[in-house]
């Protein structure tokens, strides 16, 4: 009787176990990029939305007097315009459907969900990182975007 208490101990630790260990590896992809978008956020010195289908661009860019808009013509940007907009970006959620490599072997291109190089991009950047989020096409319930998230050290 003894036996089977410690053989089914021993079972249910090697199962946590691995519960834990799997869903702790997302969790720390996910908990990653949050890390770098908050840092990024907090010290943020420059943002740039790009349409190139409108050719249109905006980047705000912080000096030593606060915020200016630099493109499409030199401006001071209003304060609390982009206190929202780092709100906004501060709340960012997404759910992760595929990396690049998973789409691959799926046969699938980004192009499929409407990502390449001529899709808009917003860049936010500090003086040590710098985040792309290159945004595609609608999902089929319009409900979301899809988009690539890139995070690039400076």
């Amino acid at each position: 009787m003894k036996n089977k208490k410690t053989i089914l101990l021993g079972i249910n630790i090697v199962l946590f176990g691995i519960i834990y260990f799997s869903f702790n590896v997302e969790d720390e992809k996910t908990d990653k990029f949050e890390g770098e978008l908050l840092d990024t956020l907090s010290t943020l010195n420059k943002i740039g939305i790009h349409s190139p289908d409108l050719n249109r661009t905006i980047e705000i860019f912080r000096d030593k007097d606060g915020w200016l808009i630099t493109q499409p013509f030199k401006w001071h940007a209003i304060k609390l315009k982009v206190a929202n907009l780092r709100t906004q970006l501060a709340h960012f959620s997404y759910k992760k459907l595929y990396n690049i490599k998973e789409l691959t072997k799926r046969g699938e291109i980004p192009d499929d969900y409407g990502i390449n190089d001529e899709c808009d991009k917003i860049i936010i950047q500090n003086n040590n990182n710098k985040i792309i989020l290159r945004l595609g096409a609608e999902s089929r319930d319009k409900r979301f975007i899809y988009s690539f998230i890139e995070s690039k050290e400076n």
